[in-house]
């Protein structure tokens, strides 16, 4: 074995044990001397380049990690998770041309592993936020499916069909999520809560009344950039709807996160928009 490999070797597995130690700064050194070593397209360069990218977004440097994953795809242009990373990077920019890219990588990552949930999960998400309420319900209803215990993606669903004001639809899916998980009675209340919604939509459009913003126990994000009237993804993608009369114009409801709530506080576990 030459030293320079020996070197590699050690330098890969100080850099692992700094990660761990979470010692950001002394790891990133470790990982970047990895990068003057090894050779391109090594396992060892791959994996500093990951490690780098992801030490990149810690600290909301976008623009950097993207560059260590595109050189990460010069050298594995097939394999999916570098597109979902680099999809996920435009993404947090909250800007509408780097959304479009996010877009664009998000459907190539999705094309190459179509059973991977979280690859249509932020898809869906990217897609309500660009105005396709649609085209994302489809992908969060194929991440539902390739994943039915998850609580995350089960409540981004839901999220989105009460933002596009479709509450029998919600309540259908909440009933059948009733039989997965019966062990948690919070779902219980959401099933109730649901119930309540709908009978409350269908008397205001009864009375011709103008349905106003409701407290759901869903979970809400931030508007994109430059937008700071609407608290929730999808209010601003999505069009409104008619009543039954075809008279006058509903607005959409509006989602807002209660944070005294049981889902809020147990079950999602959000970490911003990964």
């Amino acid at each position: 074995m030459s030293p320079r490999i020996s070197l590699v070797k050690w330098l890969v597995a100080r850099g692992r044990q700094l990660w761990h130690m979470h010692q950001w700064q002394a790891s990133e050194q470790c990982w970047r001397q990895v990068l003057c070593y090894a050779e391109p397209g090594t396992a060892a360069w791959r994996w500093a380049q990951a490690r780098l990218a992801a030490l990149a977004e810690r600290r909301q440097d976008y623009a950097q990690a993207r560059q260590h994953v595109r050189a990460l795809l010069r050298v594995q242009q097939k394999q999916a998770r570098w597109y979902y990373h680099l999809g996920r990077l435009y993404y947090k920019e909250c800007d509408r041309s780097l959304q479009r890219r996010a877009l664009r990588a998000l459907r190539r990552a999705v094309r190459l592993e179509p059973e991977k949930a979280r690859y249509w999960s932020v898809l869906g998400r990217c897609l309500a936020d660009l105005g396709h309420p649609r085209a994302a319900l489809r992908c969060l209803y194929r991440a539902w499916q390739l994943q039915p215990r998850s609580q995350r993606y089960l409540l981004e669903l839901l999220e989105l069909l009460l933002a596009s004001d479709r509450f029998a639809e919600a309540q259908r899916v909440a009933e059948q999520a009733r039989f997965i998980w019966r062990s948690q009675p919070t779902w219980e209340s959401v099933r109730q809560h649901l119930r309540f919604l709908r009978a409350l939509q269908q008397q205001r459009s009864a009375q011709q009344l103008p349905i106003e913003s409701m407290l759901l126990p869903f979970p809400g994000a931030r508007a994109d950039a430059g937008d700071t009237g609407s608290p929730s993804r999808t209010a601003t993608a999505l069009p409104t709807t008619s009543d039954n009369s075809g008279s006058d114009t509903i607005e959409p409801v509006i989602l807002r996160l209660d944070p005294a709530h049981a889902l809020s506080q147990r079950c999602l576990g959000f970490r911003g928009r990964s």
